[in-house]
């Protein structure tokens, strides 16, 4: 075994640290953050580079005689002159994914030592409001609800899929809900308290209670890419079939299927928001509204690494480190 990755920065394996997570978390209010502009007993001014949570120092950036030098100090030998706006959170057991909600609310899903994984609600301020450990399962996804009221998580299991959803208020289940015999790969939070279950078959949608309320089916196709919109999902479909590319799917958040656009181009990504959706071909990008009626088209987009649609109905085109907003 490698010591350095079975043991934490005082030495003691990584189960001591659990058990003593209250005290970390105690000891990590007292400390500033990187990037605070703080003043130190000696009458410097400087910004915080890192701290030590268990020595209680930081380590500051500071200007003597022109020449920027690293101290380090004692935190109750600094005075916080400016936040920098944001605190650090870490997750010693890795981020699995991380998703946000249109109120500025994140969920986190992260591995956690002694348990399958955790799911951490953060609030816009990057605070943590909420946390629930998971036991069982292999979770893959999570996600929060529009309102931020609930948070929903994707897990693998013996039988197949299960949806475990929480009120963020409460650590009590709220709903379950079981794919059996389905291994999804994602979900996400739609409006009206419905969730979107995707696998590579089928895409189901589920109200945050456990009922099923509809599926569409993919049977002969693969799903490309999705996305979310006011009252409906997109979903872009490639077929199998040589010569035949594809299809554009606009359905309901129950599930029924409301318009189909076969392609004949190939479909490299959706994007969606309010009543509008960009669809990035091969050589083109179009914007389309929900019905999929064409608004505008934009060519020669080869390589762009995304179209991200506004809800005002204009696209922001992103490409070799830049942007730019396209308006049909």
């Amino acid at each position: 075994l490698n010591p350095g990755k079975i043991s934490g920065v005082c030495g003691r394996l990584m189960c001591c640290l659990k058990n003593e997570a209250e005290i970390y978390e105690e000891l990590n209010k007292t400390l500033p953050h990187p990037g605070d502009e703080v003043e130190s007993s000696d009458g410097l001014n400087g910004l915080i580079e890192s701290v030590n949570i268990l020595r209680q120092t930081a380590r500051v950036i500071v200007e003597v005689d022109d020449e920027k030098e690293l101290h380090e100090y004692h935190v109750s030998d600094l005075t916080i002159l400016r936040p920098s706006g944001h605190a650090d959170l870490n997750f010693t057991g890795g981020v699995t994914a991380a998703d946000m909600n249109d109120q500025g609310t994140a969920v986190v899903l992260a591995g956690e030592i002694g348990y399958k994984g955790s799911v951490t609600v953060v609030d816009g301020e990057n605070n943590p409001v909420y946390r629930v450990y998971i036991g069982s399962g292999y979770p893959l996804d999570a996600d929060i609800s529009p309102d931020s009221r609930r948070v929903a998580i994707l897990s693998l299991t013996a039988g197949g899929s299960s949806v475990s959803v929480y009120e963020t208020d409460s650590e009590e289940l709220r709903a379950e809900y079981t794919e059996e015999g389905r291994s999804c790969f994602d979900l996400e939070y739609l409006s009206e308290g419905r969730l979107m279950l995707v696998s590579s078959d089928r895409a189901a949608f589920v109200k945050d209670d456990g009922k099923l309320l509809g599926e569409l089916s993919f049977d002969g196709e693969y799903l490309k890419g999705y996305a979310s919109g006011d009252g409906y999902v997109v979903l872009l479909l490639g077929r199998y079939k040589a010569g035949s590319t594809g299809r554009i799917l606009i359905a309901d958040t129950a599930g029924n299927l409301l318009r189909s656009l076969d392609t004949s181009d190939e479909t490299e990504g959706v994007s969606a928001s309010g009543k509008y959706l960009a669809v990035r071909y091969t050589d083109e990008t179009v914007l389309y509204d929900s019905e999929l009626n064409v608004l505008g088209s934009l060519q020669d987009t080869a390589g762009i690494q995304a179209a991200v649609m506004r809800s005002d109905g204009s696209s922001v085109i992103i490409s070799g480190g830049k942007a730019a907003i396209f308006e049909p």
